[in-house]
């Protein structure tokens, strides 16, 4: 039976800030409570702030910027038959969730959170006669998880404290200063300052990824007979399991550069960039090596059981032998690699 369901996932709401020109007004109070001068330059002045409510200059909604709603897809098939003797069940899954980052195609690599997950399980009873049965249990799941190099927290955390006037991306507005800078970053030079050293644009498509593998395989076989011929009420089954658990995970990160404006030429109307940060900053992906994890597990049980009336009496009974081992492949150490 096939089954298909397609939908959308979104957080359930954000908070809402004010806009720059309520923001500069407050700040202006601050300042002014502190002590600081009205007519000083380190406060907006009222020219800024007219031109904040006509509509001019940057008037950020980070999470809106920053996020969207994303896609989620699950599709199903089973098929389930057989006779009077033989019964069988196959099931295949596939479900995919989308992240919720706006910008993250703006590599050459996709820094989206995108979750994806593969199932397949395969049962098989059979009768061989009304008293021996046989069965056979298979199963799968693979999930692959990519993720960007940064932490929600620090998306969220950007989102919430940054201030809405200020830019996301600078141009090189003509000044020859900047023509390397602009060639470096053909979209678009991430601001920072010294108070905010963090950039929204930058921690969602210029810090790398995450890309996480997990498999879990099973496998079981199970015998078991009725020994009614020797005693009515006995019986003997036995049963082989094996699961095998791999672990693996790779990031690809780099460190943005950040640019503050510099020094402005007003007959030119230009002005120049200063690059905040030369020696932390990277052009080519770093490679991190994560985890590594392969895990086997056995077990293996056999049991002989006796159930039985007698007029207004019953006898039961249960003799039951199991082993477990387990194995890890990478454990780090001679000790912690011996099965157990």
């Amino acid at each position: 039976m096939p089954k298909a369901s397609v939908g959308t996932n979104s957080p359930a709401k954000f908070p809402e800030y004010l806009g720059s020109a309520q923001y500069a007004e407050l700040y202006n109070e601050a300042r002014m409570n502190m002590g600081v001068d009205p007519s000083s330059p380190d406060l907006f002045s009222t020219n800024v702030i007219e031109d904040f409510k006509n509509g001019k200059g940057y008037n950020w909604d980070y999470f809106d910027y920053a996020f969207k709603p994303g896609i989620q897809q699950d599709y199903s098939l089973s098929v389930r038959g057989g006779s009077e003797r033989a019964r069988y069940y196959v099931m295949a899954n596939y479900y995919k969730q989308d992240g919720n980052y706006k910008h993250t195609d703006m590599a050459d690599y996709s820094t989206q959170a995108v979750f994806q997950r593969y199932n397949f399980r395969a049962n098989v009873d059979v009768d061989i006669t009304k008293n021996f049965y046989v069965k056979v249990d298979l199963g799968a799941r693979i999930t692959d998880r990519n993720a960007p190099g940064t932490a929600a927290s620090r998306v969220v955390s950007i989102a919430n404290t940054q201030p809405p006037h200020l830019p996301i991306t600078l141009q090189d507005n003509g000044n020859a200063a900047n023509e390397t800078y602009a060639l470096n970053n053909p979209k678009g030079m991430l601001y920072g300052d010294q108070q905010h050293r963090y950039n929204i644009l930058g921690e969602l498509s210029r810090t790398g990824y995450l890309n996480e593998k997990k498999t879990f395989l099973n496998g079981t076989f199970s015998i078991g007979h009725k020994l009614d011929f020797i005693t009515k009420g006995l019986n003997v089954r036995g049963l082989i399991s094996t699961t095998r658990y791999v672990y693996s995970d790779v990031s690809r990160y780099y460190n943005p550069y950040y640019y503050a404006m510099g020094a402005y030429d007003q007959s030119k109307n230009t002005y120049s960039l200063t690059l905040l940060n030369p020696n932390g900053g990277t052009e080519y992906l770093n490679y991190n090596e994560g985890a590594k994890d392969v895990t086997t597990t056995n077990y293996m049980e056999a049991a002989m059981s006796y159930n039985r009336d007698f007029d207004e009496h019953e006898i039961s009974g249960m003799l039951v032998f199991t082993r477990r081992t387990q194995q890890n492949s990478n454990a780090g150490d001679l000790q912690k690699s011996l099965p157990y």
